[in-house]
């Protein structure tokens, strides 16, 4: 199998494993939660470089919007973020808090 071709399935396989874990979390279709699945997935790696806005659903249901970055997370942690596909929660570190937060995964509800 040619390399291209074992990437390709290794990004598929996490994506599946993302979806079939976004389900597990909450009640929705297949086709919501690969929307979530993949906006999760811009949302890291836009942070990892940036500053991004995002709103995520709080545990009580109301809408919570943040500005959030991974920009400084190796100088917090001495170690850079991976997210692992079946991680529940993204962690994030929160500009107007100034602190690091988490949110489940699965109530991310848009990128601004």
């Amino acid at each position: 199998m040619k390399m291209i071709e074992i990437a390709r399935k290794k990004k598929d396989e996490k994506m599946l494993l993302r979806v079939a874990t976004i389900r597990k979390q909450r009640d929705v279709k297949c086709g919501e939660a690969v929307r979530i699945a993949k906006e999760v997935e811009l949302l890291i790696t836009l942070m990892r470089h940036e500053v991004v806005g995002f709103t995520f659903m709080k545990q009580n249901g109301d809408p919570c919007h943040v500005r959030g970055t991974l920009k400084d997370y190796w100088n917090a942690f001495k170690y850079y973020y991976f997210a692992k596909a079946n991680n529940r929660f993204v962690v994030y570190y929160d500009l107007d808090a100034k602190a690091w937060r988490t949110f489940q995964a699965a109530f991310l509800m848009r990128i601004d």
